[in-house]
């Protein structure tokens, strides 16, 4: 198969979601750490001030289901569509950039591990 190597893995749905909630956890470390600099407490509402203002990332990922998440992968990969593909600027949803952020960090990932999902088989066939 296309740019596979002999000793690529083939990963299951359960494989998946943990995959996702790993980066997840990853990107919630990140941001947890950015966000416990603050020295004052001054520092500190503005922080927390800035993160209800922003919606950022940190909040998104307590709102999101990894499962809602790797549907949303499997979805795309079911239309054809490659993270690196999909123009971010076309969303205009919170939620659907903050999937599409987990979806290319799980493309790299499994790239680098030399995974494929079953999606990802059937792109490579396809391509």
């Amino acid at each position: 198969m296309a740019s596979l190597r002999k000793d690529f893995l083939i990963l299951d749905p359960s494989d998946q979601l943990s995959i996702v909630q790993q980066i997840i956890k990853e990107l919630k470390h990140d941001s947890t750490a950015k966000h416990s600099k603050a020295t004052s407490d001054h520092e500190e509402h503005v922080v927390q001030h800035k993160k209800r203002a922003n919606t950022d990332d940190y909040e998104l990922m307590d709102d999101e289901k990894p499962k809602s998440i790797v549907g949303y992968i499997n979805r795309c990969k079911d239309d054809g569509k490659r993270a690196s593909a999909i123009n971010t600027r076309d969303i205009t949803n919170l939620q659907e950039k903050f999937k599409h952020k987990i979806y290319f960090l799980y493309e790299n990932k499994c790239k680098l591990e030399h995974k494929v999902d079953f999606g990802e088989l059937l792109l490579k066939m396809k391509g």
